[in-house]
């Protein structure tokens, strides 16, 4: 790597620790109860953002621009959303059982005729995003990260553990208003 280039990129990862450290300063140490993350692996920049829910229904999103909003929700809101994440198995997936579950027969699709069609090329991913979700529940962390989840989760629709963190993932999106 070019010196210019390393000292760019440590620059940057400086930048985003400090952010952090004040961050969590300003939460008074305290843990999320949901913490969501989208980093991207290479060079590309993830436009998602990381959203933080805590215990008190404070939610702290950091945008792809370093932006930063701060918004609350309800404590029934974030009983809620705890509630749908047990209904939809989120706390009995792992990230292997997320990567197990792709190993399913390719996509059936419908022809223009109505004919079912099997796809078996293989699959080519553009979205170099890894995702993390981690969630803190009953003094346990129940964490699951996977790479290309909707890509992946369009190609695999059978996938259930697969599934089953896209849809969690769009719960913490439209409980924290970022959907």
């Amino acid at each position: 790597m070019k010196p210019l280039v390393k000292s760019c990129v440590f620059t940057i990862a400086g930048i985003f620790a400090i952010s952090a450290m004040a961050d969590a300063s300003e939460h008074g140490g305290q843990q999320p109860v949901i913490r969501l993350t989208r980093k991207p692996t290479g060079i590309l920049y993830s436009a998602l953002p990381t959203i933080e829910i805590y215990r008190d229904g404070r939610v702290w999103i950091q945008r792809f621009d370093g932006s930063t909003s701060r918004k609350r929700i309800d404590a029934v809101m974030l009983s809620s959303l705890l509630r749908q994440l047990d209904k939809l198995g989120f706390y009995g997936i792992t990230s292997s059982s997320v990567q197990a579950s792709m190993r399913q027969p390719p996509k059936i699709t419908k022809t223009p005729d109505g004919r079912e069609e099997v796809t078996t090329e293989g699959l080519v991913i553009t979205d170099l995003t890894t995702t993390t979700i981690t969630v803190r529940r009953h003094g346990r962390v129940h964490k699951v990260s996977c790479y290309g989840v909707e890509e992946f989760a369009e190609h695999y629709p059978r996938a259930t553990d697969l599934n089953i963190l896209k849809n969690t993932i769009a719960q913490v999106y439209t409980a924290a208003g970022e959907s």
